[in-house]
């Protein structure tokens, strides 16, 4: 024990104080849970007041210790609760003439105390929502009751205390809403080239409600004129506006099993914003020239009207490339090939991992989760939208513009050689150093491809990876292996894009003509107005990372919680599965066909004394020498199942 360094350690005692939920844990439970002695009884205590400081604990009474949910600093977990009148969530208590909320979160100082008249006849412990009467006060403790979510552990009150714990609302101030429904269908704004003649088609997924991206592809004589239409937004948009400064304020739109909560109001996002079959729309188009061999020549960037043809779903398109093909979609086809041949000559990371799809009934609980389908005609979209966007990346780059760029740092060496690690005590070692391009770890999982850990060691390489960002400056994109990058095809959707199409659109109303061109010159004169500093990207960048965490955490959230409520239903059934990761308290086991990880804890496993090899991550058996590694295959059967903080509780059968 005494080898791990104290960040393995203190990530340790934050699972275990996962665990635990909200009773507070003692050190002497906290040394017992780890598994270690007393002896590092004084190490324990001085990790543990590290990690008070810095957020991830608090201390609710001497000696007692519980997880701060709403403060993880490192992985910005969740939103601090702002002091701006927002609804926070607790559980009710009944303490002699009081009624008093203690809210989940740590950022008030103490219980808000509510009038007796209103939460008479209230349960205790049952979770509700409340708005402090002074959220600027430091010593406020008196609040308003709002609504009363319910007994918790239950579907019903764990979902609303996530959507208002991730600050998720679907609806938008009347302000906003005001204004939206102001904005009409105005194409002679500004001047548009007419691409209604060109059949456009747009491919997504069979419950998509709004379209960003059209496509069309034409077979040329030296290879494919793709053509990228993406819904102008910008157009409908402005800056400045209310509706902007609350698009702005969301970052993106937030999608759920079964809700989304969208960036802007639905008379935009679903309707006039929305590229729908058979209506005239205003686009920003890319035209990208593609030889037979995947090399992007030229590219234009113009305003357009266009009018799609038709909406597709990927598996539609994908029954049409396996059958009698239609010409458009055989030209997309081979265009795109011939793009993702040379993105995989330049070294682009192919980790392929799989996802799952979640599946609700009439009642809103999870009926069915399984893997999702991926086909080609996934593929086809992704690659025509890298396209699209490493050309409008270019262009800024190379003329000098200021521009919200997406970049995805190398990842970290210390994580590679981690990594190295593992995989050699796995078998498949590594050849490459500590620093490694992307094109040296995709020759890698090929020379892995028959392993049966094949998807562990993806896994793994994933866990390596930085995580990408917006950012002022144009850094490159390690998993793409692209030199400039940015999103530019979906502003319905994600503010980032809608900040580039106005700058985009702000350097078209520049140009001599009514399009600019990646070989093309820029004017340096005329009305800047419109154009964004250096100043604003870095506002709209620093802004826009933080939203796109906040909703990859809600979305694990929401994802954690439907997984344990399917599971509910299934105790004491056994399932076949795979370790999925193991710890020095216990084991993960991903559990088929559903993909649902539950934790074997180690307290379980009384059939011998197991301990933990950080190295090999590995739980071997002092006694029988029986060993737990990653990929071992096994069966579990579910003990019981929490759903907050959710947790799927397993026991190993034989």
């Amino acid at each position: 024990m005494s080898r791990l360094s104290d960040e393995k350690m203190s990530e340790m005692i934050i699972a275990h104080m996962k665990r635990a939920g909200d009773v507070p844990v003692t050190m002497r439970k906290l040394l017992d849970g780890l598994g270690i002695g007393n002896e590092h009884r004084r190490r324990i205590k001085r990790l543990v007041r590290s990690l008070i400081r810095n957020g991830h604990l608090v201390s609710p009474g001497k000696g007692q210790y519980r997880l701060a949910r709403r403060r993880n600093k490192r992985k910005a977990e969740a939103k601090p609760v702002a002091r701006d009148g927002r609804p926070l969530v607790g559980v009710l208590l009944h303490k002699g003439r009081h009624t008093v909320v203690v809210p989940d979160g740590e950022s008030l100082p103490g219980p808000i105390r509510l009038e007796q008249r209103v939460a008479k006849g209230i349960q205790e412990g049952l979770i509700v929502v409340v708005r402090p009467a002074d959220p600027d006060s430091r010593t406020s403790r008196y609040g308003e009751l709002v609504r009363v979510l319910g007994e918790p552990g239950l579907l019903s009150t764990e979902l609303p205390r996530l959507l208002i714990e991730h600050d998720l609302e679907e609806s938008f101030p009347e302000e906003v809403e005001a204004e939206a429904a102001k904005i009409g269908f105005d194409p002679d704004a500004h001047p548009r080239r007419d691409l209604r003649q060109i059949p456009f088609v747009t491919i997504d997924p069979p419950d998509a409600m709004d379209f960003d991206d059209a496509v069309f592809v034409s077979k040329e004589e030296h290879g494919f004129r793709l053509m990228v239409s993406i819904a102008d937004v910008s157009a409908m948009v402005k800056a400045g506006s209310a509706l902007d400064a609350e698009a702005l304020r969301r970052g993106c739109s937030v999608y759920l099993p079964g809700k989304v909560f969208p960036m802007l109001p639905s008379n935009l996002s679903e309707d006039l914003c929305s590229l729908a079959p058979g209506r005239d729309r205003q686009a920003m188009t890319v035209e990208i020239e593609v030889d037979r061999s995947g090399v992007v020549g030229n590219a234009r960037f113009f305003r357009s009207l266009i009018r799609s043809a038709g909406r597709f779903s990927y598996a539609k398109v994908q029954k049409v490339l396996d059958g009698h093909v239609q010409k458009q979609f055989s030209d997309m086809a081979a265009c795109a090939r011939s793009l993702m041949a040379r993105m995989s000559e330049r070294g682009a990371l192919d980790l392929d991992i799989p996802e799952s799809a979640i599946s609700l009934d009439t009642d809103g609980r999870p009926r069915e989760i399984k893997p999702t389908e991926r086909y080609f005609a996934h593929r086809m979209i992704e690659v025509f939208m890298v396209a699209a966007n490493e050309a409008v990346a270019t262009f800024f780059e190379s003329h000098e513009i200021p521009a919200v760029y997406r970049v995805h740092p190398p990842p970290d060496a210390e994580k590679i050689e981690t990594f190295a690690r593992l995989a050699q005590n796995l078998g498949a070692p590594v050849s490459f150093g500590a620093s490694p391009r992307a094109a040296v770890l995709n020759a890698y999982l090929r020379s892995v491809e028959s392993k049966p850990l094949k998807a562990i060691l993806s896994q793994l390489l994933l866990r390596s990876m930085m995580q990408a960002a917006y950012s002022p400056v144009c850094e490159g994109h390690y998993g793409l292996a692209s030199s400039a990058y940015l999103h530019f095809t979906s502003p319905i959707r994600r503010y980032p894009d809608l900040a580039v199409h106005r700058q985009l659109g702000a350097c078209i109303d520049l140009a001599a003509g009514d399009e600019l061109s990646l070989d093309g010159k820029i004017s340096r004169t005329g009305d800047k107005s419109e154009v964004m500093t250096e100043e604003d990207t870095q506002r709209i960048a620093d802004a826009c990372s933080r939203s796109e965490r906040l909703a990859l955490t809600a979305d694990r959230a929401a994802s954690d919680l439907y997984r344990a409520a399917f599971m509910q239903e299934r105790i004491d059934q056994v399932f076949e599965g795979s370790i999925s990761h193991v710890a020095d308290f216990g084991v993960f086991i991903r559990l088929m066909p559903h993909g649902i990880d539950g934790l074997v804890h180690i307290s379980r496993m009384r059939d011998d004394y197991y301990r933990y090899n950080e190295d090999a991550m590995t739980l071997s058996g002092k006694r029988t020498g029986r060993i737990f590694r990653l990929g071992m295959h096994v069966k579990a059967r579910v003990e019981s199942v929490r759903l907050y903080p959710p947790q799927v509780d397993l026991h190993l059968e034989n």
